[in-house]
């Protein structure tokens, strides 16, 4: 017999969220998870939710994305890219590598206005590019990146 789960996004994600259809989106990987982007509507805040079909596994939430709905990010379709303040990271959505840069210190980042501090980014399986506010000022940083 099959079994269901079902629940709410803002039990999931702890805020209520507008969506917008022009602002989701699927990853599925085989029979085993799927990713699920989402830019709030309202904020344009990005949303990162990926939900395992075991029930054995957790759910991952990710309250930080950067993802490539904003014309300012450019993000190829295997792709996740999320911040934490001081780092970008990146996930290909199928095989799970990653890769990560530093900012090289913490920003103030509060992701309902993300474009506040990052302005503008470019990532690719080789390469994170970002535009970012550091002390009042948009400096520019990339690094050449190997995902693994």
């Amino acid at each position: 017999m099959d079994t269901y789960t079902k629940t709410g996004f803002v039990y999931l994600i702890g805020q209520p969220v507008r969506i917008q259809k022009n602002f989701v989106t699927a990853k599925f990987k085989d029979n085993a998870y799927v990713w699920l982007l989402f830019n709030d509507c309202i904020t344009g805040r990005g949303f990162q939710l990926k939900l395992p079909y075991s029930k054995t596994e957790k759910f991952s939430i990710k309250s930080s994305g950067i993802n490539s709905f904003d014309p300012k990010f450019s993000i190829p379709e295997h792709l996740i890219v999320n911040t934490d303040r001081g780092n970008i990271f990146v996930e290909d959505a199928y095989t799970g590598k990653k890769a990560m840069m530093t900012f090289g210190e913490k920003l103030p980042i509060d992701y309902d206005v993300l474009h506040d501090h990052i302005d503008s980014v470019h990532i690719t399986d080789s390469r994170i590019w970002v535009r970012f506010k550091s002390n009042n000022k948009w400096v520019e940083k990339e690094k050449a990146i190997v995902l693994e």
